[in-house]
């Protein structure tokens, strides 16, 4: 964001959205994540990720997976807010990706969830790229209940393909 030269303006949208008003909320969503797009990657990440992407061989599917730095913590949970990309093929959808990964730090239910959190830093999120695995079955394992806390009880939540549904919540378990 500092060599886009949006981090500054980025800081005043946030800092002067009104969550309990839909209309501004999805103004100041669009607003940032506007910023976060023009900003695009500087050509030297560019050239980094593009390099190691050809790395993996020619249009090799991969997915794109965001990663906020306060998503799991003991008394927030972002998971499922910010987007996954899941096959994307050839650098500059790799890239595209990438972008609407970081832009999706300021999506509508991220800024509101944040406000409500009382979380007023500066939000920061990792992209992760991950050649696919075409999958049958996916899953996660938590070693304590998310819903209580209750470190006797494991829970296994799976689905039929792709991660994706599990992550969400939407899908069928198995």
């Amino acid at each position: 964001m500092d060599a886009g030269g949006v981090r500054e303006r980025l800081r005043e949208i946030v800092s002067e959205v009104g969550v309990a008003d839909p209309a501004l909320l999805a103004e100041t969503s669009a607003a940032a994540q506007g910023l976060v797009r023009s900003a695009g990657v500087p050509e030297a990440l560019r050239t980094t990720i593009v390099d190691a992407y050809r790395r993996l061989g020619d249009d090799v599917a991969v997915a794109v997976r965001s990663s906020a730095t306060s998503e799991d913590t003991a008394g927030t949970s972002f998971a499922g807010m910010n987007e996954t990309f899941t096959n994307v093929v050839g650098p500059d959808a790799l890239i595209d990706r990438i972008v609407n990964c970081w832009a999706s730090a300021y999506g509508q239910r991220v800024v509101a969830y944040r406000d409500r959190q009382g979380l007023d830093e500066e939000p920061a999120i990792a992209v992760v790229v991950q050649q696919m695995v075409h999958s049958e079955r996916s899953g996660v394992l938590f070693t304590a209940d998310p819903a209580t806390g209750d470190l006797s009880r494991v829970v296994i939540e799976g689905a039929f393909g792709l991660g994706e549904v599990v992550v969400s919540g939407a899908g069928p378990p198995l």
